[in-house]
């Protein structure tokens, strides 16, 4: 079985941000890529309500905060969590889009929002960041001529570009075996025997 030390330090390396929430979402704990992608210190976090926390669009609708206003009801957070309180449900996860400010922007988030009860009172609350996997999945508009890419304002811009401006990848360069062949025939051979293409 696994020991708590053990159980803590995954919970604290894990990628993605991850809470242990109680049945109205108030942080009790959370892990480092929380306070990493929150970009707050780790006081700021804990025992805050997480729409307070995430800085929810409708969390500010209502003196109450977090929870309190109308549109809350339709809260994926606060209805997974909710759900994995149900009997028989020790587990939820959806898809989502969040609304939220980060470094003091509005900004929509592709989420994947996963809740799992932990015991009668509390729950861990795992949100991942999905928005550059559902940009992967889009149609992405490309010349047949030159090969660029527009973007969402309208722009065309190099392959290289639009991948680098739209993941965290960063892009390196080299010839395929017909490029070799094309641009340096007198070596080609040489060069596709050494490198074993």
């Amino acid at each position: 079985m696994f020991s708590d030390k053990l159980c803590t330090k995954i919970f604290m390396v894990h990628p993605s941000a991850m809470f242990v929430v109680d049945r109205d979402v108030t942080i009790m704990k959370c892990n480092d890529a929380a306070v990493n992608l929150l970009n707050l210190e780790h006081d700021q976090i804990v025992h805050h309500r997480g729409g307070t926390v995430l800085q929810c669009i409708n969390s500010n609708n209502d003196v109450g905060g977090c929870g309190c206003s109308h549109e809350c009801i339709t809260c994926d957070i606060r209805n997974s969590i909710n759900k994995t309180f149900t009997p028989g449900e020790d587990s939820f996860q959806i898809p989502t889009e969040l609304i939220v400010y980060l470094n003091n922007k509005l900004t929509r988030v592709n989420a994947l929002i996963t809740a799992i009860v932990l015991d009668d009172i509390l729950s861990l609350l795992m949100i991942e960041n999905i928005t550059e996997l559902n940009k992967l999945k889009e149609l992405i508009p490309i010349c047949s001529g030159c090969k660029n890419i527009r973007d969402d304002s309208n722009y065309w811009k190099s392959v290289e570009d639009y991948i680098m401006e739209t993941s965290n990848v960063d892009m390196t360069h080299g010839l395929c075996p017909s490029c070799i062949k094309k641009y340096h025939p007198e070596l080609a051979d040489e060069i596709l025997k050494e490198n074993k293409y």
